[in-house]
């Protein structure tokens, strides 16, 4: 099964919103640092992020360079 990644930039995050709920996301920051994920809210420019342990992670717009998940192909 084939997939396609999908690279959102921070500027698109709030208008493809409906797009990323449900996904694993990966959450690239400005400085490097990666956090993959579960989009939980995302309100008053904070992104807001469960990661596979559980844990909640609270990322601000500014610090996010882009926004990669894995699209799965319909065949």
């Amino acid at each position: 099964m084939s997939k396609r990644l999908i690279r959102i930039f921070v500027a698109e995050v709030p208008a493809r919103l409906n797009e990323l709920s449900g996904q694993d996301l990966h959450v690239v920051l400005r400085n490097g640092q990666t956090y993959l994920g579960t989009l939980v809210t995302l309100a008053a420019g904070v992104l807001t992020l469960r990661d596979t342990r559980g844990h909640a992670h609270q990322i601000s717009l500014p610090e996010i360079e882009e926004v990669i998940y894995d699209r799965k192909s319909p065949y």
